[in-house]
C-alpha cells in the first residue's frame, strides 16, 4: 500500500486542456483523507490481526494442553473402571464360592442331623414298643398272682414273691434293651 505522505508528495504535469486544477485539488484532498484514515485503520488492524493471531496461538496451545489432559483423564478414568469392574468381579466371585461352600457344609449337615433323627425316632418307636411288651407282662403277673385278701399271714412272703418276679422281669428287659449313648426323642 502506498502511504499518505508519498500521495501528497506526488507532482502532476499540467496540460492545456486538462482537468479544471481546482477541483481535482480539492478531490484529491478529499481522496487523500479518506485514503489516510483508511490507511490508519487498515495499520490498526494487521495489529490487531497480529494481537489476535498471538492469542489464537496461545489459546491453540490451551487447547492442545487441555485436550491432552482431557484424554488423558480419560484413559485413567477407564483404566479405573476396568480395575474396580475386575475387583467387583473378583470379589462378587470370591462371595459365591463362598456361599456355595456354605451352602454344601448346611446341605450335609441337614441331611446328617435327619438321619440322626430319623435313627432316634426308630429307637424311640423301638423302646415304646418294648416298654408296652413289658408292661403286658407286668399285667398278666400281677393277674396270675393268687388273691390274697383272706391270707394275711402269708401276705409278707406273697409280697416278695411279686416284687422277686417283677425285679426279675425288669433285669431280663432291660437285658433285652440296646444300650445308646443318645437320649431317645420324645417327639414320636
Amino acid at each position: 500500500m502506498v502511504a499518505p505522505h508519498e500521495l501528497k508528495n506526488k507532482a502532476f504535469t499540467r496540460a492545456m486542456r486538462g482537468y479544471n486544477p481546482a477541483e481535482v485539488d480539492e478531490h484529491f484532498d478529499f481522496l487523500l483523507s479518506t485514503y489516510t484514515d483508511l490507511y490508519k485503520e487498515n495499520d490498526e488492524l494487521k495489529r490487531r490481526i497480529v494481537k489476535l493471531e498471538e492469542q489464537l496461538a496461545q489459546y491453540t496451545k490451551d487447547s492442545e494442553a487441555i485436550r491432552t489432559a482431557l484424554l488423558n483423564a480419560q484413559k485413567v478414568s477407564a483404566k479405573i473402571i476396568d480395575e474396580a469392574n475386575g475387583k467387583a468381579e473378583l470379589i462378587v466371585k470370591s462371595v459365591k464360592e463362598s456361599c456355595d461352600a456354605k451352602l454344601e457344609e448346611i446341605k450335609t449337615d441337614l441331611v446328617r442331623e435327619c438321619e440322626v433323627l430319623h435313627t432316634l425316632r426308630q429307637m424311640n418307636r423301638e423302646y415304646a414298643k418294648k416298654m408296652q411288651a413289658v408292661a403286658a407282662k407286668q399285667q398278666n403277673a400281677l393277674a396270675a398272682l393268687p388273691d390274697i385278701d383272706g391270707e394275711v399271714a402269708n401276705a409278707d412272703e406273697a409280697i416278695r414273691g411279686i416284687l422277686n418276679t417283677v425285679k426279675t422281669e425288669i433285669e431280663h428287659s432291660q437285658e433285652r434293651l440296646p444300650v445308646s449313648e443318645e437320649k431317645p426323642d420324645d417327639e414320636a
